[in-house]
């Protein structure tokens, strides 16, 4: 019993701090807009609004979930792998994966005392609102309603208001402890607090960028819709797509937690790790296109897979989707690169007999990675083709010339495109010192990418795009542009490297 009571003071003194008694007060000003907004458009309607209408739109507002819930409940899963996660507490748990448990057990309070404040706040909201067991008559209106509120929204498709908070609450607990998850898992595996926390911020980006600049076609690639029950109904038209995806990720997750080891080497994780995170966002990337249900050719596939940009139109999707796909890989190249620049030293240009040496074997690895990288995504992309139900007679019962002229352009200009963008990155990489610098330097490049700044395809970013052959242009002439800029950056690496008074 005295043992009961200590923990029950010391959870107490830790977590009822005046930072939860600032967000109760920004949650009632917040809420209580929103009960006044219920009242002036059910008074607009004649038809009273009840208890329900308030409950489920304060719960299921996706403003509030995405600019304020989500983003404390990240800075306390940092928070969480900062401050609480450290040496001792491991030696005395015994194991990382009662590490990890430990620090979901942590989180899962976090939420508890959150979803505490938010019930305490709706029930002080409640007061002077009608109490219903069941929808009321403003929740059934179909039309004249700005947005379509929460309520008027999910009647439709759930009887129960009771079943559908349940269900909105258990969705939004299991996602953000999916995050939690792996934002442990990733500093477990990496020692370092940086990637975490880089992770939780591009996170919370995403919610923003995918909510607001994502195609509502796409619910897949819409971050909301797994921790938004209707924002998920609405994307996927019905309620359990996703919950099977929410809880495939915990239990994925919860599997690799069940086989770290606390002797695990993190020097043979570390490298495959970033690889695969790599391959899953190339994955997330290619997705959308699982969804056209318009698609009767391989060609087809390929072009809107791998449009990237073209002069005459833009698609924010494929020109994100190009970034990921090749400057991801072009970073991870980059990163190892940097990583061997950093183990230069005399011994090694000696055992080599010169620089000019040490990077061609330095960059051998990395031509058969090029050739693999594409071979990967050929394949990946023939896969989709078959699952989109396309054959191989549809295929070569089409224009077999145009087909040659696009697997041209994907192998052979991919390659030179690829190749090109890891020398501009090495060249500048070396001379400055900083592979970063290099990384930096194609990211302007991608710029010229965009409409009308690159008529001439003078600047050699983007130029393996699919968009352009929708343009008119020639895959030759393409290829012909990026061997000169080869050419030229292949001679000016080699009097770089030649140079009798290098510093290493």
């Amino acid at each position: 019993m005295n043992n009961f009571n200590y923990r029950l003071n010391r959870f107490l003194d830790e977590e009822l701090s005046i930072k939860w008694v600032i967000i109760g007060i920004f949650l009632y000003i917040y809420g209580f807009r929103m009960r006044s907004n219920l009242f002036i458009l059910s008074n607009s309607e004649s038809k009273l609004f009840n208890n329900w209408d308030l409950i489920v739109n304060f719960f299921s507002d996706l403003n509030l979930q995405i600019y304020f819930i989500s983003p404390i409940l990240l800075f306390l899963s940092l928070k969480i792998i900062h401050l609480e996660l450290g040496f001792p507490l491991l030696i005395r748990l015994g194991s990382y994966k009662n590490w990890i448990i430990h620090s979901v057990i942590q989180f899962i309070k976090k939420l508890f005392i959150i979803t505490c404040i938010m019930v305490i706040i709706i029930s002080l909201l409640l007061i002077g609102v009608p109490l219903e067991f069941k929808w009321s008559l403003f929740s059934t209106i179909n039309e004249g309603l700005p947005n379509n509120l929460p309520s008027n929204v999910i009647s439709k498709y759930i009887r129960l208001p009771g079943v559908f908070l349940f269900f909105q609450l258990t969705l939004f607990f299991l996602f953000f402890i999916v995050v939690h998850l792996f934002l442990v898992i990733l500093y477990v595996y990496t020692k370092s607090r940086l990637y975490p926390t880089i992770c939780a911020i591009m996170t919370w980006v995403l919610f923003i960028v995918s909510f607001k600049l994502f195609p509502a076609s796409h619910p897949t690639i819409i971050l909301p819709s797994y921790f938004n029950l209707i924002q998920g109904i609405k994307g996927f038209g019905n309620t359990w797509t996703p919950f099977f995806i929410v809880i495939l990720g915990l239990f994925l997750l919860s599997f690799l937690t069940s086989k770290i080891d606390k002797k695990f080497k993190r020097k043979s994780f570390t490298f495959n790790s970033k690889y695969a995170l790599y391959c899953i966002l190339v994955l997330l990337s290619l997705l959308p296109i699982l969804r056209q249900t318009n698609i009767r050719t391989i060609q087809e596939i390929y072009i809107l897979a791998f449009y990237g940009t073209s002069q005459i139109g833009f698609n924010f999707l494929a020109f994100m989707s190009y970034l990921i796909i090749f400057y991801g890989y072009v970073l991870l190249t980059l990163l190892s690169l940097n990583k061997e620049l950093d183990n230069l030293s005399y011994y090694k240009v000696l055992r080599y007999g010169n620089l000019i040496k040490w990077i061609w074997n330095s960059f051998v690895p990395i031509l058969k990675s090029n050739f693999f990288l594409l071979l990967y995504l050929f394949s990946f992309v023939l896969l989709i083709s078959f699952l989109c139900g396309v054959t191989l007679n549809d295929t070569f019962s089409s224009n077999k010339s145009s087909s040659l002229l696009i697997f041209y352009h994907f192998f052979i200009n991919g390659y030179l495109q690829i190749l090109f963008y890891i020398l501009f990155a090495f060249l500048i990489g070396w001379y400055t010192k900083n592979m970063f610098y290099g990384f930096f330097s194609i990211i302007t490049l991608s710029i010229f990418m965009l409409p009308g700044l690159n008529l001439l395809k003078f600047i050699p970013s983007g130029l393996n795009s699919m968009g352009y052959l929708l343009d008119g242009g020639s895959p030759y002439i393409t290829t012909f542009i990026l061997l000169l800029y080869l050419i030229v950056l292949i001679g000016l690496i080699y009097l770089l490297l030649n140079k009798k008074d290098y510093d290493i």
